[in-house]
């Protein structure tokens, strides 16, 4: 991220843009967590951040195992 984007710039839209378009990163869904996570491993989806909130990396939902994030997003 430090590449593109400076630890002060991270809420500037261009860079709010990256991180949201890449697929590797992903912002916490923690309530008032900024932080912004990396997964190495795309095949993996349930996260964990160091603020304690577990969701769905794949569509940022609370964890939803073993229903894949199509059926999970039906049912909320």
């Amino acid at each position: 991220i430090e590449k593109y984007c400076r630890p002060e710039d991270l809420s500037n839209e261009l860079c709010k843009k990256f991180i949201e378009n890449f697929p590797k990163l992903a912002y916490c869904t923690g309530v008032d967590c900024k932080k912004i996570l990396y997964i190495h491993n795309l095949s993996e989806s349930n996260v964990i951040c160091s603020c304690s909130n577990e969701f769905c990396f794949r569509c940022k939902m609370n964890i939803h195992p073993p229903a894949p994030c199509d059926l999970a997003k039906k049912w909320i």
